[in-house]
């Protein structure tokens, strides 16, 4: 059962809260996010119910309050709280057990065990991928002399924070620093473009480790491709949503994401890698949820979303500039792109977020909005002020104008989310 078919069942109050990762590292139940972050919370509060016809959705204003039951973008405290001052009751949130059992399993040391039991049982050279759980900073320098080009992270973080590169002293940066938002960071929370020597980090990472325990450390990657498998635990186990294609900025932050069907994500990914690799990662997933999502977490009730970012990397010293040669079929039945002097590897968990995704929503998207042979970018746009979101949307409007087929978009602009006074964040579509 996909996720957004489960909420038309019931009645609903849906609730984005893009705050969430900060507010699971801040771990306080009055959590206050940064004030851009709260202005996006407001001006794309609809974006969940963005994808469902009206009469499928309540509003985020259903009477009575108590009867209704709630669906964040992500469960932490501080939105627990929330939903409590607006009258839910006890009985339609999770215990606090059940939170702080999520939390626990939202910190990267599970994407670091999820990644290394998944490489303990697929040895083959199809998949790449390594990470170490760093209680020293001695160990931390250890991993950086190895690996001369590294990636430290905290336990929790968001919106590109926590993070910090490290680049050994004398070398250059690689070329995913300062690129485009399609070439220019590793996925899972971003990257900073900036040279820091271990030394610049390790007040940094003492404090972290003295904090939580620990910090994670991964190499960096000439990472090809972002993408990102979809899931959904319910009542009846862990189900596939789909695919996800998306963009980040230089940050880290998420800009937009690939309209296409799963299909077609699948197709392109196979340009690089084989098809059978895509369906073990997939499988093993399911397989091992359990290890992803907590045991006191009651699916039943609350249907828990999950990504796993992956990426599509490339193993080469040679130029970054190749060739496209003839298509290779394999044997499993898939065609690829084979690209001069490159080899290409799947890494299979970079990171895991135990909520609502971008992913998601633009998978539903597609599915719900889009007819099936139409492609698209779905996009989140930050204007420095109200005039100009309004001037970008009424040029899209006037050069892309929607055409429709059986009731979906079928090609142009359209707005996903409401223009309104001191709107300065956008939701929209743009379909080929």
């Amino acid at each position: 059962m996909l996720f957004f078919s489960y909420l038309r069942i019931m009645k609903q109050i849906l609730l984005f809260n893009p705050e969430h990762d900060l507010a699971l590292a801040n771990g306080d139940r009055h959590f206050i996010a940064p004030r851009n972050i709260r202005e996006m919370a407001h001006d794309l509060a609809d974006i969940m119910e963005a994808i469902l016809p009206s009469s499928d959705s309540e509003s985020s204003f259903i009477s009575p309050l108590a009867s209704a039951h709630p669906v964040p973008w992500g469960w932490d405290p501080a939105v627990v709280e929330q939903f409590k001052r607006m009258g839910i009751t006890a009985q339609e949130l999770p215990t606090d057990d059940a939170l702080a059992a999520l939390s626990r399993r939202s910190e990267r040391i599970t994407a670091h065990q999820i990644l290394c039991n998944f490489r303990k049982a697929h040895t083959d050279n199809t998949f790449i991928g390594e990470s170490l759980v760093a209680r020293t900073f001695d160990e931390i320098a250890d991993f950086a002399e190895r690996h001369q080009h590294i990636l430290l992270k905290a336990p929790l973080s968001g919106s590109g924070k926590g993070l910090r590169h490290v680049n050994k002293e004398g070398l250059p940066l690689s070329p995913s620093g300062g690129g485009t938002p399609e070439s220019s960071e590793q996925s899972g929370g971003g990257m900073l473009s900036l040279s820091s020597s271990l030394k610049k980090v390790e007040s940094w990472a003492n404090a972290l480790i003295r904090r939580h325990g620990y910090l994670t450390a991964e190499p960096y990657y000439n990472k090809v491709q972002d993408f990102a498998m979809e899931f959904i635990a319910d009542a009846t186990g862990c189900h596939f949503i789909g695919y996800s294609y998306f963009i980040t900025d230089g940050h880290g932050r998420y800009i937009a994401s690939r309209l296409m069907s799963d299909a077609k994500a699948e197709d392109l990914l196979c340009t690089y890698v084989p098809r059978k690799a895509l369906h073990k990662i997939r499988q093993w997933m399911i397989l091992h949820h359990t290890d992803i999502i907590p045991s006191e977490w009651d699916t039943t009730r609350h249907p828990l979303p999950f990504g796993i970012d992956m990426m599509i990397v490339r193993e080469s010293q040679q130029s970054t500039v190749y060739s496209l040669q003839s298509m290779v079929n394999h044997p499993d039945g898939n065609s690829e792109f084979r690209i001069q002097n490159s080899k290409f590897t799947i890494h299979p968990c970079v990171e895991i977020n135990l909520r609502m995704n971008m992913g998601i929503i633009a998978h539903e998207i597609y599915r719900h909005l889009l007819t099936p042979d139409t492609e698209g970018t779905f996009r989140i746009a930050r204007f420095p002020d109200n005039a100009s979101l309004r001037a970008f949307h009424d040029e899209q409007t006037s050069l892309h104008p929607t055409t429709y087929r059986d009731n979906r978009l079928a090609s142009g602009y359209k707005a996903i989310t409401p223009i309104n006074t001191g709107t300065t964040h956008l939701a929209y579509i743009s379909c080929e």
